[in-house]
């Protein structure tokens, strides 16, 4: 079994080898823009329901939730539509603007 990455890089090398990762420790690892790699497994149509990866925001408050919306991803729970990057703009927000369209 293969140790736990000890870098944001290392842990992208393994992602992008297949490898993905479901441990806070790990998804909370970060750029230098505070992009989580729980955001970068997020683009690849990786999806969570813990709250506390849903919550992760790297520098301008975009959190793993609002990117998760952007694949089709929905939730009802009001701790994670109310979760607001920099500018205020919730998940709760993303979700009806995505519908919207």
């Amino acid at each position: 079994m293969n140790s736990k990455p000890k870098t944001y890089w290392e842990a992208v090398k393994r992602v992008r080898a297949g490898e993905l990762f479901e441990d806070y420790e790990t998804l909370s690892l970060a750029d230098d823009c505070g992009f989580s790699l729980a955001h970068y497994q997020t683009c690849f149509n990786w999806v969570t329901e813990d709250k506390k990866v849903l919550a992760l925001a790297d520098r301008d408050g975009t959190r793993v939730a609002h990117l998760q919306v952007l694949d089709g991803w929905r939730t009802n729970d009001p701790d994670i539509l109310a979760l607001a990057d920099n500018d205020g703009w919730t998940v709760a927000d993303a979700i009806r603007e995505l519908e919207a369209k």
